[in-house]
């Protein structure tokens, strides 16, 4: 089955029999068997026609919509899952205080684990004293968690191992013209940010697709709140996969010179148009935007990623990362139904 990412800029889908046709003014720059087609990704300005919209409709095709710098805008929902039960009983287990802890629990240890072995990993090599610092403060959260009496400590422990990291992860660019001084989003304010945001928003609609395909409530989890309009589910299963998949992805385009600071656009925004880019999403308001080129790149390095295989231990096997994704997700419901008493994060191998 396959992934198909549409990032042109103007293009129009129309149906041909068994094939979508991806034209920019009445020139066809693609086509696409539907035959293989189970999700279709379309960033910014991309145009669906009446046809293709039923095809997608009819054959459940997963179908999402980003802006152009990959801002989630919405999906495409075809039929509601029909596991009834299992839905249920994620209600009633995450309602359930003592469960909800030890699921938010295996998160927050899961991140801040594979966050540790990112660094480690590095550090053999940097031997970087500020490094082992954050290692070491790290390590010392670590420990708090199974003490934890609440997810309110659980996330104040889990922002300051965040912290921790972050404040090390400049001293992995080995590269002068790309510098990062902590994170920030909502928007990203530089490159290195702009990528880590772009990663981390394919990253969840990755999970987000396994939760569906499972068939879990993606809106209700168990660490991240309640809000409208946020999957914390996906927020929740997805913590664990950032820093060996989307973390250690932007460290290698960067190490590599895969991408360039002329990759991108940069622009003088004032406060009050940042806070009204919070609003609308719109991504002229961005300080720091990709180039469409830059963009296609990126997302080919990313499915090539996922498609790639790592040694997965529950099963004893080499899967693709996108397997893991979906194992986890399953095991997550084998939880919730009591089949098995506590969730295991993907831990990354040292």
């Amino acid at each position: 089955m396959e992934t198909v990412y549409i990032v042109e800029q103007g293009t129009q889908l129309h149906k041909d029999g068994f094939r979508l046709l991806a034209k920019k003014n009445g020139r066809l720059i693609d086509e696409i068997m539907t035959r293989d087609l189970e999700q279709i990704i379309l960033l910014g300005n991309v145009y669906i026609t009446p046809p293709v919209m039923d095809h997608l409709i009819q054959d459940r095709v997963d179908t999402v919509f980003l802006s152009q710098s990959g801002r989630f805008r919405g999906r495409l929902l075809t039929q509601f899952t029909k596991n009834v039960e299992l839905r249920r009983q994620q209600y009633l287990r995450f309602d359930n205080q003592n469960t909800t802890l030890d699921f938010a629990r295996a998160v927050v240890s899961g991140k801040i684990n594979n966050q540790r072995i990112f660094l480690m990993r590095h550090n053999r090599s940097l031997k970087n004293d500020k490094i082992a610092a954050s290692l070491g403060r790290m390590r010392a959260l670590l420990s708090t968690l199974k003490n934890a009496d609440s997810t309110a400590s659980l996330m104040g422990s889990e922002g300051a191992a965040g912290k921790a990291y972050f404040s090390a992860f400049n001293y992995l660019i080995k590269r002068e013209d790309f510098i990062f001084r902590g994170r920030n989003r909502r928007p990203p304010r530089d490159p290195v940010n702009a990528l880590l945001s772009f990663g981390y928003t394919m990253l969840a609609n990755a999970v987000e697709t396994a939760v569906n395909i499972v068939g879990l409530d993606p809106y209700l989890g168990a660490f991240h709140s309640i809000e409208y309009g946020r999957p914390s589910l996906v927020c929740d299963l997805m913590e664990e996969f950032r820093a060996f998949f989307i973390d250690s992805l932007i460290i290698t385009l960067i190490n590599k010179r895969i991408v360039n600071p002329d990759d991108f656009i940069y622009r003088d925004v004032a406060d009050i148009q940042l806070k009204q880019y919070e609003e609308e999403q719109t991504d002229d308001k961005m300080p720091v935007s990709m180039k469409k080129e830059a963009l296609k790149g990126i997302v080919r390095i990313f499915e090539q990623k996922m498609s790639s295989t790592v040694f997965y231990q529950p099963t004893g096997e080499n899967i693709t990362y996108r397997q893991v994704i979906l194992n986890q997700v399953r095991q997550c419901a084998r939880v919730i139904l009591g089949k098995e008493d506590q969730y295991q994060p993907f831990t990354w191998s040292h």
